[in-house]
């Protein structure tokens, strides 16, 4: 049996950069994708956790060949972006064990 690959995808420049959509573009069909972004640009407060809850919103990054890849926007800096993304990644894979078992 094959599984497919879970490929989390972020940056420090935010949802809307080209850097992102840039990457975005070039693992797309290797695998799953989780895209998690801060919704700004947060360079030079990658590994910073300040006390404070932000929002998370849904967006779609619309690849050169016209796919849309679902996205998603944190309030909040890298690692906040990361932290919420690992918590979806275990969460969509947790109907496979044996799958999110191999990604570790």
């Amino acid at each position: 049996m094959t599984t497919t690959p879970l490929i989390f995808v972020t940056n420090d420049d935010g949802i809307v950069s080209p850097g992102l959509r840039a990457a975005v573009e070039a693992v797309h069909d290797l695998g799953a994708l989780v895209v998690v972004a801060p919704r700004t640009q947060q360079t030079a407060a990658s590994r910073s956790f300040p006390p404070r809850r932000g929002t998370v919103d849904e967006q779609t990054i619309r690849l050169s060949n016209g796919e849309a890849v679902r996205a998603w926007a944190v309030d909040g800096t890298p690692a906040q972006a990361v932290r919420w993304g690992d918590s979806r990644s275990r969460t969509a894979s947790a109907r496979s064990p044996r799958f999110w078992h191999q990604l570790r």
